[in-house]
């Protein structure tokens, strides 16, 4: 859904959902390489700064912001 979300241009929606896996299943999480590639979609296709909550969930999965 997070994808699917960032794939619309709806980061809003698409980062609450990285955020409640990460709050709900982060021990799941942190293995995704999928949730990987969507957060780094999300950072390429940002226009503004990264918000310091997305930049702690791109550093739980080993991105760099």
């Amino acid at each position: 859904m997070a994808s699917a979300h960032a794939a619309e241009s709806n980061t809003t929606e698409s980062w609450a959902i990285l955020h409640d896996l990460r709050t709900r299943v982060p021990h799941w999480l942190k293995y995704q390489s999928f949730a990987r590639r969507v957060v780094d979609q999300l950072i390429e296709d940002r226009s503004r700064a990264l918000r310091a909550e997305h930049a702690e969930i791109a550093s739980f999965l080993g991105i760099e912001s």
